[in-house]
């Protein structure tokens, strides 16, 4: 890679920076420190300066031009990038619809997507360029074609802003969640514990909780997630469960049928938002198997479990 000059990184990046967008080049400040210093920093400099060169002419900003005046004018540059920009966006948008077109779309349903929520997809999804983003994007479009109105405009935000490590850890979780028929948005249960009473105050069986860093799923997850909006942070309490009606949950290709040995038993759980809720549907994951035997293990021991 050829070398620009002989500024510092810092100096380097503010060159080009205010030679890209518009404004007058930043003056050369003079060498600080001891030659020795100078020296041993040369080889980390270079490097530096070789990422920066080429994360520059990836984005369309020459590098070289910066320095010399015989070079393309600046709106020269400025729409070179512009195009380079353009081209990448066209690029995203054309490989979402070729991924959207492998899966099926549920003909069933003749209501058409709505023009203005397809219009804010577009402007979304064209600045989206990681292939396991982009794969969520074709899910939702397909998703939306087929039924109108199932992920709203704050899914789309959220999912556009979200990195692809929030969005791993999110499938972990996805993995673990669970639906009843009276609650039909995704939880994930991890303990129990009985309402004191006088038949029940000195039972050592009073109370039990899992810990779901086993399974994928460590705190660090449950604070990022509830930060961009797909999880409640605070756990949340089924409500007594009745011991005739019983409670059925629902995971992704197995079902656990509780009934209570005694009255007075709740479930804890964390839940999913609604937003949190729309973007599951997109991951249809395998349930945890190892989490849904130890879940299984442990309820157990209050209720009976079919």
């Amino acid at each position: 890679m050829t070398k620009v000059s002989n500024l510092s990184s810092a100096d380097k990046l503010m060159n080009l920076i205010g030679k890209n967008l518009g404004s007058e080049s930043i003056k050369q400040k003079a060498p600080t420190g001891s030659t020795s210093t100078q020296k041993a920093s040369s080889g980390t400099s270079q490097t530096n300066n070789a990422k920066l060169t080429s994360q520059a002419n990836a984005s369309g900003i020459n590098v070289q031009t910066v320095f010399d005046p015989s070079g393309p004018s600046i709106l020269q540059r400025a729409n070179k990038r512009k195009q380079i920009q353009e081209a990448r966006k066209q690029h995203n948008i054309e490989r979402i619809f070729a991924l959207a077109l492998n899966y099926n779309l549920d003909t069933q349903n003749e209501e058409n997507i709505d023009p203005d929520w397809f219009n804010h997809f577009i402007t979304l999804a064209e600045q989206i360029s990681s292939p396991a983003m982009q794969e969520l994007w074709a899910k939702i479009l397909v998703g939306e074609l087929s039924f109108p109105g199932t992920f709203s405009y704050k899914s789309l935000q959220l999912l556009k802003q979200m990195t692809l490590k929030e969005a791993n850890s999110f499938q972990h979780v996805c993995k673990l969640i669970c639906k009843t028929k009276r609650d039909k948005g995704g939880k994930v249960i991890f303990g129990y514990y009985r309402k004191p009473s006088l038949f029940n105050l000195l039972n050592p069986k009073s109370k039990n909780v899992m810990n779901l860093s086993k399974f994928g799923f460590p705190y660090t997850d449950l604070l990022t997630l509830s930060e961009v909006g797909l999880l409640y942070q605070s756990e949340i309490e089924s409500g007594e469960i009745d011991q005739k009606e019983g409670l059925v949950l629902h995971f992704a290709t197995s079902t656990l049928a509780l009934k209570p040995k005694s009255n007075g038993l709740v479930l804890t759980y964390f839940k999913l938002t609604q937003t949190g809720y729309e973007l599951s549907k997109l991951l249809r994951p395998s349930v945890n198997q190892r989490y849904l035997d130890e879940l299984k293990q442990m309820l157990e021991e209050v209720f009976k479990v079919s």
